[in-house]
């Protein structure tokens, strides 16, 4: 009875493995062919001007119940183009981080959480710096800090998000032409380093110039709605950003946009706050939109880094929006949506449905040329 007992015992412990292991190996299987499916030869070389603007922790429900708050619908989706984004990271029994989900935006690949386009010691080649081997302006702007994962992942290199003093050193030596975003504090022991590499470097809004060379604009804070001058709310940032990189490299240019504290308030649960994070998000795309609209040669990207929150399907009326409304405090696996406007017409039967977050970097490349950086490395 005992080696039968025995022998019970080994078949059910060899038959988990095999069935653990098989998890595994679909797992990978699928995940693989998500990122490899999708192409988009019809977009070579058809704009000259991307911008990309990320609403980091926007799932679908944050606009679902912002829209209804607010009562007005967002300016992007208005978009031509809509459907649905997977933002997996390497890791298996956990939704991605911001560091991870930046970097398959940014280099097309992924990567273990932390990471800042950089993985197994070697740094990954970025949309700002594909763009600017092609000598195309670029521009990062935030709400974060700018040693955040979202701007860090386009400007710099780095083991983890936590290596902070690499994050800035990289995008010191970036060639990167403008930073507009929070963490002064940070940044101003490096002000003589910025300096030298011809960047103005301020913390007061009406201190930014279109005529310098570089701009770095670090500030206490980026708020909503009612600005001082060492506060400026995103829109100010992107009226300037827009400006600026029209000014400067009128020929093309890439601009990434992100909206940090969408995430962050839905971090804590306060929903209010979350909806005019999301609020000022869709004023900053709007200006930009409005702006660039009539530009026969500027493609818009809208999109989230991952979803924040859980946040359900809602159909209440605007008085039953309430903080209990989220059901984590943390990221979830959801799809998120993204959103795609370009400056010609495409047929609608060659944009997919549903795309993975690693296509936003391929999007990219392929707009200012063909082919993109990754389909020459599967070339290889």
């Amino acid at each position: 009875m005992k080696r039968k007992l025995q022998k019970i015992g080994y078949f059910c412990l060899i038959s988990s493995m095999i069935v653990f292991i098989g998890f595994f190996v679909i797992m990978f299987v699928h995940r693989r062919d998500i990122v490899r499916r999708n192409s988009f030869d019809n977009l070579q070389q058809k704009a000259e001007k991307v911008i990309l603007c990320i609403g980091d922790g926007m799932g679908e429900n944050h606009i679902e119940i912002g829209k209804k708050y607010l009562n007005q619908k967002m300016i992007f989706e208005s978009f031509d183009y809509q459907g649905y984004m997977t933002t997996f990271s390497n890791a298996i029994f956990s939704p991605t981080d911001s560091a991870a989900a930046a970097t398959a935006m940014a280099t097309g690949q992924k990567v273990n959480n932390g990471e800042i386009s950089k993985h197994k010691n070697e740094n990954l080649l970025t949309i700002s710096e594909y763009a600017k081997s092609l000598n195309k302006g670029i521009g990062i702007v935030t709400t974060d800090s700018l040693a955040g994962a979202t701007p860090a992942c386009f400007s710099s290199h780095a083991k983890s998000r936590d290596d902070v003093e690499d994050i800035i050193n990289g995008q010191i030596n970036s060639g990167i032409d403008l930073f507009l975003g929070a963490g002064y504090t940070d940044y101003l022991p490096y002000q003589n380093q910025l300096e030298n590499k011809q960047y103005l470097f301020t913390n007061q809004f009406d201190q930014l110039s279109m005529h310098a060379e570089k701009v770095f604009g670090c500030f206490k804070e980026i708020v909503n709605y009612q600005h001082q001058n060492d506060t400026p709310t995103l829109v100010n940032l992107v009226a300037f950003a827009i400006n600026f990189m029209e000014s400067k490299y009128p020929e093309g240019y890439f601009l990434m946009i992100e909206a940090a504290h969408i995430d962050k308030m839905s971090h804590q649960n306060e929903i209010f706050k979350m909806i005019e994070y999301l609020d000022e998000f869709n004023h900053a795309i709007q200006y930009a939109y409005e702006k660039l609209s009539k530009n026969t040669n500027t493609a818009f990207i809208v999109t989230a880094d991952h979803e924040t929150g859980n946040l359900p399907h809602f159909t209440g009326t605007k008085e039953e929006i309430n903080n209990k409304l989220y059901r984590r405090k943390n990221h979830s696996r959801k799809k998120v949506k993204f959103f795609l406007q370009f400056p010609f017409d495409v047929d609608s039967s060659t944009i997919p449905s549903k795309i993975d977050n690693t296509d936003i970097y391929n999007i990219c490349c392929l707009l200012y040329t063909s082919p993109s950086p990754r389909d020459r490395q599967k070339s290889r």
